[in-house]
């Protein structure tokens, strides 16, 4: 008898926990800031301005969105919260299309869940039991929804905003009838003596600035990820004996694309050149919508290198081994995925480069004429060798310093270099010919035998002068 209840009990403990996996929720402490929708939460978690998403409501009557965004202001105000956070089995919330994703929300100061407060406003609805993060109907849903409200386009209204009396200790929102014209911006009292309630209220508006100008969490990430990137494009030039890799990448933006996989247009560093990448499998994959969805995108492009270390070209095009879609934060090869098209095989030719390429390094004497971007200077040579003309454009070590003024930079390092003696370590391939990068040559690093000085710590310094 013993043994049969110990054995009933094991299975209620696996039944129990199998429920809990599929659904797995973890408590977090939070602060309501505003509803966005009734779907989407502005929230403050951890520190971080968050958007949560909460399962599809299925109203059994007509609502009106206006209507329902203005009882949900005047019903909920900004307060500390519990959210229950649907998580990976390991206690990290799960987030997907810069959401995270919560069953329900526990409101401190209204005493109930999100759901309770909905169904006492005399709302009649269902909630959908599919889990949000795996409807992707509904996130196509809510984000167009969420953009609509967010930029007051839908209704007349702007669901997202707090009006003062909803705020604690002021008014400290957007309240209704502000004159606000509907692109984003409104009249906030930042007279709040630097409370926390203060703080939740700047960080709430870059929820309505235009988009480009990102809130600070995604300003930190982004920087993080630039300084990323930086050190990929950087990393083959700092050994001594320097090797290149397989691929190189160059940021610029994207051109017009064809069904060939050709890329017409395309500004890679500066440059408006042709490339290639290779297309899927379907023949009628390209139309007009995907081309317009693309062009001008901000890009990373992933250049293919050839045995030499050059970049590798087919006809007049430039190969790419991938495509980094900064924006959108997606490769080549996940955005046709998104796209319900299937990838090709990937190409592989043996004049390409697979592994490391070692180069070689050969100094050369020229003269300083001007710097005209922070990594591209004009440099003249009196006596060339092979493979460098009278005058080049040379491409430099990327900085790793910020400059404010470039302009004033310029003008100011130019008074002190132009005419300057420069001793340019410059890269070579095996075959002795100078390596290149866009059709421009490229230097380890610059001497300036007349200043007793490198060029990269006089440009630190100088940058660094008020």
């Amino acid at each position: 008898m013993k043994r049969c209840v110990v054995v009933w009990g094991i299975l209620a403990m696996l039944l129990i926990c199998g429920s809990a996996w599929a659904g797995s929720t973890t408590m977090v402490n939070g602060t309501w800031v505003s509803n966005m929708s009734p779907e989407l939460i502005s929230a403050e978690i951890n520190g971080k301005s968050e958007i949560v998403c909460l399962p599809r409501l299925e109203f059994t009557q007509e609502v009106s969105r206006a209507d329902l965004s203005e009882k949900l202001r005047k019903g909920i105000r900004c307060q500390d919260a519990i959210f229950h956070l649907y998580h990976d089995g390991l206690g990290t919330p799960l987030r997907k299309n810069n959401m995270l994703f919560a069953s329900d929300i526990f409101l401190k100061e209204n005493k109930g869940t999100f759901i309770g407060v909905l169904r006492e406003l005399g709302l009649s609805f269902k909630v959908s039991k599919k889990l949000a993060m795996e409807d992707p109907q509904y996130l196509r849903e809510i984000a167009a929804e969420g953009f609509i409200n967010t930029f007051g386009k839908k209704n007349g209204a702007v669901p997202g905003t707090v009006s003062g009396d909803n705020k604690p200790g002021g008014e400290v929102g957007v309240p209704s009838g502000s004159g606000n014209t509907g692109q984003g911006f409104s009249n906030v009292d930042p007279g709040l003596g630097g409370t926390p309630a203060g703080l939740t209220a700047i960080q709430e508006k870059y929820q309505f600035l235009p988009p480009g100008v990102l809130p600070p969490s995604m300003r930190k990430m982004k920087q993080e990820l630039d300084a990323r990137i930086r050190e990929i494009k950087n990393r083959p030039y700092k050994a001594e004996i320097p090797r290149v890799d397989a691929v190189r990448w160059a940021a610029g933006k994207m051109g017009t694309l064809a069904r060939d996989g050709t890329i017409t247009g395309a500004t890679i560093a500066g440059q408006v050149r042709n490339c290639w990448i290779q297309p899927p499998q379907e023949s009628g994959w390209l139309t007009a919508e995907r081309v317009l969805s693309l062009a001008s995108q901000t890009c990373e492009f992933v250049l293919q290198r050839d045995l030499m270390g050059r970049e590798a070209r087919r006809g007049n095009s430039l190969i790419l081994a991938d495509l980094y879609l900064t924006d959108l934060g997606q490769t080549w090869n996940e955005w046709l995925t998104e796209q319900k098209l299937k990838p090709a095989s990937s190409v592989v030719d043996p004049k390409w480069a697979t592994g490391t390429v070692t180069l070689k390094i050969q100094s050369v004497f020229g003269i300083w004429q001007t710097l005209l971007t922070p990594s591209i200077a004009r440099l003249t040579f009196s006596a060339p060798s092979a493979g460098i003309a009278a005058q080049e454009l040379v491409r430099l070590p990327l900085l790793d310093f910020p400059i404010k003024d470039f302009k004033t930079f310029v003008s100011k390092l130019n008074a002190r270099l132009t005419g300057k003696t420069a001793v340019i370590s410059l890269l070579y391939c095996q075959d002795d010919r100078p390596y290149e990068e866009m059709g421009q040559k490229r230097a380890l690093r610059v001497n300036l035998p007349d200043l007793k000085d490198t060029l990269q710590l006089r440009m630190k310094r100088l940058a660094g002068e008020p």
